[in-house]
């Protein structure tokens, strides 16, 4: 690819212009929708009188769907160039750039999930610059939800842009103000805590200046099975080969050194490890389990290192989030780590220091 050998010469202004160019290719760029949702019967009202009207259309679609091909072609060639030149790259500035165009890609719902770009995300999320491997771990969260998001929908792309269409972690909740029934309704679920019919974590309403007659919400039901086609469940799979303890616990202490400087709570580092306790629990990581994964929470901590805390707070906040999508044998265990490790905490190892961080009064 011309771009890759000009950002490889030894001079600013071309290396520069080389960059920006770089950077327009996955700015810029999409592949064309497949989706086009029609009203056919409304289209009926306005056909012409013409006999090969029907074929003219088809004509256009066929031209549109070729085009759509080609498009998709040269951009398969381009990420297939990309990750070559990773593979023989050395220079993290290359490869933040390379991985920023992978991921991008990646991302777009009409193209397919690619095997050798979740092996070189898996590669560079333990590397030691902190900007590549945070890339890397950002762009393994976002194809995992992607992953999600398209089992969802049962892989129709056209379900994503139906509004009648209603996913399987959502439900309907009737809530018409002709009658009290939703009043009620809503009264005795909040009283309803052991066991809650739906939980309002989503848009309450679509209308623009009234409720509808109908609310969106989320089932209590766990959503921790996925259903993926079998590419997609060998990727993960493939993916998960290369998760172990060694492997997450480069990455944690990374992220402990990064806090000696910035003392910031990362929610990047939240979503990765919901990402990665969720496919730990649906079996996709294999070589890591939910124990290990505890017990680095508790190798990392230490009473007195304010880096240490806010990991540890990102890990339980990770592990806490990925709840929708765990086991209920997993929820159990997170549930007494946490329980223990609290305790612990708030019993023994407080001091004026720490207190100010947990935000916890001190006499």
């Amino acid at each position: 690819m011309t771009i890759s050998i000009f950002r490889t010469i030894d001079n600013l202004e071309v290396n520069e212009i080389a960059q920006k160019l770089f950077k327009g290719v996955y700015s810029t760029i999409t592949p064309p929708s497949s989706v086009c949702l029609i009203d056919s019967s409304a289209i009926d009202t306005i056909r012409p009188p013409d006999e090969f009207i029907d074929l003219e259309i088809k004509a256009v679609k066929l031209a549109k769907e070729r085009k759509r091909k080609l498009y998709l072609e040269k951009l398969s060639k381009l990420e297939e160039s990309v990750i070559s030149n990773e593979k023989h790259n050395g220079h993290w500035k290359t490869t933040s750039l390379n991985l920023f165009l992978l991921i991008d890609m990646q991302l777009d719902y009409e193209i397919p999930i690619n095997n050798d770009v979740f092996q070189i995300l898996a590669k560079e999320a333990s590397n030691d610059h902190p900007i590549v491997s945070r890339l890397a771990l950002k762009g393994i969260h976002k194809l995992v939800n992607k992953l999600y998001v398209l089992q969802l929908y049962n892989y129709e792309l056209k379900n994503m842009y139906d509004f009648s269409y209603i996913p399987k972690d959502l439900k309907i909740i009737k809530c018409s103000s002709e009658s009290s029934l939703y009043l009620k309704l809503w009264q005795q679920e909040f009283k309803n805590l052991e066991h809650p019919d739906f939980f309002i974590d989503h848009k309450a309403n679509n209308g623009w200046l009234f409720w509808d007659e109908n609310m969106l919400a989320v089932t209590p039901k766990p959503c921790h099975e996925l259903d993926l086609t079998p590419s997609d469940s060998h990727i993960l799979k493939a993916f998960g080969n290369c998760v172990n303890k060694e492997w997450f616990i480069n990455i944690v202490k990374l992220w402990i050194a990064d806090n000696e400087t910035t003392s910031a709570f990362q929610g990047t580092d939240v979503s990765v490890t919901a990402s990665i306790v969720s496919l730990i629990s649906n079996g996709y990581i294999e070589n890591f389990t939910f124990e290990e994964f505890l017990k680095v929470i508790e190798e990392i901590y230490v009473s007195d290192d304010k880096g240490t805390h806010i990991v540890v707070c990102e890990l339980l906040a990770g592990a806490l989030i990925a709840s929708k999508t765990v086991s209920h044998e997993i929820a159990i265990k997170r549930d007494a780590f946490i329980v223990k490790l609290l305790t612990k905490i708030f019993e023994e190892d407080l001091s004026p220091d720490n207190a100010v961080q947990l935000k916890m009064p001190q006499d």
